[in-house]
């Protein structure tokens, strides 16, 4: 029988409780002395938290939390004892002497709430730390040690009476095998970084190696086009193609062709091969796909269109059906992973619309499809995988936490070991590799897997401001890192939303007075005043969760969630009198796009006619119209609400509108990600269009990309991006 530290009972026995960051002998029913020592820190690991004693410091998924003093000591105390009662007393003997002159009781309180929000615990549901009333507190979790190295001091006499070498032997070997699994495991870790480019573009997709350069797709002018670097960086060269945008999707197994898919990002588009050392390229297959890989021995491949996954031979003949999960139009299987041997494939399952995102497996036969990480993070945030080389470590990314960059992820690099052999202990759970103010999306192993490379972002913005009187844009604030800004209608507030991390604030005009207003896991996106400056209505986007529209008061003692949970709702804007909302759907929103507002008294909810197909509405300030953006971003369109009328504005590819406190111009961008980018304004009487910026040159940012806002004075406001992407080396210990 074995006790609940893996030894035999006879060998264990039961042991006096172990003080933590000392070494103690525990003396056994056998008579064995068995000594704990600590010549290293001891840490102790429950849930996904994990309490070095010995430095005092508390650590979320490897990362420090900020918590120190008295929250640490108790817990160390009742990470000491789990499953017993701590009492009021011995946390005051031990915490609070009597010298020292404090209100216990509020001390000792104070310090629970403190702990209690580091763990995310709650004393009503607790699932760590039981308070018992008027007595102590228990701690209720699972606790692993490590650190701790198990030596025998002592053979009882019921050893040394033992006749038989072999039943000593198989003793000792107990002992020993219980040691080694015992010794926590050597984990991996990044032990440098090396930007190798720095041209300013902006790179997505994945990173592929021929082990002499590095190929990944960039923004370039007008389009997306495949480019390259050395493996020990430079300056990256295009990659010709023949067709306008050209995404990279992978390589094949000999390093000599490049997959390559024709068109842009996140649509379903053609397959091309691109030799890497030059040659025409050629069609693959006559699929329409997103992603594809080739298997390690060349012969088959897997390409994914919208939420299915289809098996071919190489060349992309004779295809058919691996997976399909559902009709969800936003539901995507992406970047599909072959296993060393080529008999598995872990691939996401991506939500578009909550960005919540799962890894799968699955056999080539099309069995046993369960998730790789079931329980591991709720809601699930993983993608973008590939195993190392040899087989051993899997790599991924997860952003565990929404964050507003990009697409609303910005994920960092963790790696699970797949195999640990006979006498090396895995730990069965992902080992976060980086983490910090840089987020690296696509960890792609060297060809000697010795080194990692992955596209990374510093993530900040600089707030710019257009005068138009100077002619120039110049730092808004000091230029915070700060996007959807809204002043009210009287000019002395401010709202505005952090970036990237998409914390919602107020403040005076000036600056001064700053008010935190959200402070959850949600997302915030384009805040807007009520007419009388007393609210603000934002999108708030939880993890897992669909875009919804809330209230929040200018002092932030009041928030509420304006519509139903079932309803899905963005880009919230005020009507001139304050008694309803305008609002719009996200992209690929199950439901398709169309206008509504609710009244918030009243919370009633009405269609907006003809506005099937149109989303990110804006009332004008006089309530005479709204505008709206097709679904396809290409066209500004205008509503005449007396006259129940829409017409289109503008040019094409305008988006995000803004209107002047007049009401009479409409501000907007044009071709953000083209030849000729700038923002317009066109007169809603007369339709004539006037350039105000060019922003040729200019790298916008934002949870979107591009965005625009406008002064009291009509000034434009935009968000400029301090830090594209780039790729780095991180050389890696994967022992």
């Amino acid at each position: 029988m074995l006790s609940g530290d893996g030894l035999p009972d006879r060998v264990t026995g039961k042991s006096d409780r172990l003080p933590v960051g000392e070494g103690v002998l525990h003396s056994s029913r056998s008579g064995v002395l068995v000594k704990t020592s600590n010549s290293t820190p001891l840490t102790l690991r429950f849930g996904v938290f994990e309490l070095d004693s010995r430095a005092g410091e508390l650590r979320k998924k490897g990362m420090k939390i900020r918590l120190q003093g008295q929250p640490v000591d108790i817990l160390a105390m009742l990470l000491e004892h789990p499953g017993e009662t701590v009492t009021r007393e011995e946390l005051q003997k031990k915490l609070w002497p009597a010298e020292t002159f404090v209100d216990f009781e509020q001390g000792l309180n104070n310090a629970m709430k403190r702990l209690r929000a580091a763990l995310d615990d709650n004393a009503e549901s607790p699932h760590f730390i039981e308070t018992l009333p008027r007595h102590g507190y228990r701690f209720i979790g699972s606790v692993n040690s490590a650190g701790q190295t198990l030596t025998v001091g002592v053979v009882s006499r019921s050893l040394r009476l033992l006749s038989s070498s072999l039943a000593a032997s198989v003793v000792l070997a107990a002992l020993v095998l219980w040691s080694v699994s015992r010794t926590g495991p050597l984990l991996p870790k990044i032990v440098s970084a090396v930007q190798l480019t720095s041209d300013g573009r902006e790179k997505s997709g994945v990173i592929a190696t021929d082990g002499v350069r590095l190929y990944f797709s960039e923004h370039s002018g007008e389009r997306f086009g495949v480019a390259a670097v050395s493996v020990s960086g430079g300056q990256p060269v295009p990659i010709h193609t023949p067709f306008p945008d050209a995404q990279l999707l992978n390589i094949s197994p000999d390093r000599s062709q490049l997959l390559v898919g024709e068109g842009e990002l996140f649509a379903e588009n053609p397959l091309w091969v691109v030799p890497t050392l030059g040659g025409p390229p050629r069609r693959l297959g006559n699929m329409l796909a997103h992603d594809g890989s080739w298997s390690p021995n060349g012969q088959q491949f897997v390409y994914a269109n919208g939420s299915a996954l289809y098996l071919t031979k190489a060349d992309g003949t004779e295809p058919r059906e691996l997976l399909r999960a559902g009709s969800d139009p936003s539901v995507w299987a992406r970047q599909p992973a072959w296993s060393r041997d080529g008999n598995r494939l872990r691939f996401a399952l991506y939500d578009l619309s909550t960005h919540v995102s799962a890894l799968w497996e699955i056999t080539v036969e099309g069995k046993n499809l369960h998730p790789v990480l079931p329980g591991w993070q709720n809601p699930p945030m993983q993608c973008c995988s590939s195993w190392t080389p040899d087989g051993r470590y899997y790599l991924f990314g997860s952003w565990g936490d929404l964050v507003g960059a990009g697409f609303i992820c910005a994920p960092h690099i963790w790696a699970l070991r797949e195999n640990a052999g006979w006498f090396r202990k895995s730990s069965g759970a992902p080992v976060q590799l980086t983490a910090g103010p840089l987020h690296f999306w696509n960890p792609t192993p060297s060809i000697d897997g010795k080194v990692l490379f992955g596209t990374s972002s510093p993530n900040r913005g600089e707030l710019m401001h257009y005068d138009r009187k100077m002619q120039r844009l110049s730092p808004y604030l000091g230029g915070i890192s700060a996007q959807g800004v809204s002043f009210s209608a009287d000019g002395a507030w401010m709202a505005y939303v952090t970036f990237p991390q998409g914390v919602l604030w107020r403040s005076r005009t000036d600056g001064s007075e700053p008010l935190q207003l959200t402070f959850s896991r949600l997302i915030v996106h384009d805040p807007h005043w009520s007419p009388d400056g007393k609210q603000i209505a934002y999108s708030g986007l939880n993890p897992g969760g669909h875009w919804q529209i809330y209230l929040v008061s200018r002092d932030g003692s009041a928030s509420e969630r304006l519509l139903p949970n079932s309803v899905v709702a963005i880009d919230p804007t005020w009507s001139p009198d304050g008694r309803s909302v305008l609002f719009g759907q996200p992209p690929h929103a199950v439901a398709g796009n169309i206008l509504q507002t609710v009244d918030v008294q009243t919370r009633r909810v009405s269609a907006i006619a003809g506005s099937n197909g149109l989303r990110g509405p804006r009332f004008s300030p006089d309530g005479k119209y709204i505008t709206a953006t097709s679904a396809s971003g290409d066209r500004l369109m205008l509503f005449d609400v007396a006259a129940r009328r829409w017409t289109a504005q503008g040019p094409k590819d305008a988006g995000w509108q803004c209107w002047s406190r007049d009401s009479k111009h409409i501000y907007f961008l044009v071709n953000v990600f083209g030849a000729e980018p700038g923002i317009f304004r066109v007169a809603v009487n007369g339709n004539k269009l006037e350039k105000i910026l060019s922003l040729k040159g200019f790298r916008p940012a934002g949870t979107f990309g591009a965005w625009l806002s406008l002064t009291p004075n009509d000034d434009p406001l935009v968000l400029r991006d301090v830090g594209p992407p780039e790729i780095y080396a991180l050389s890696w210990e994967a022992p």
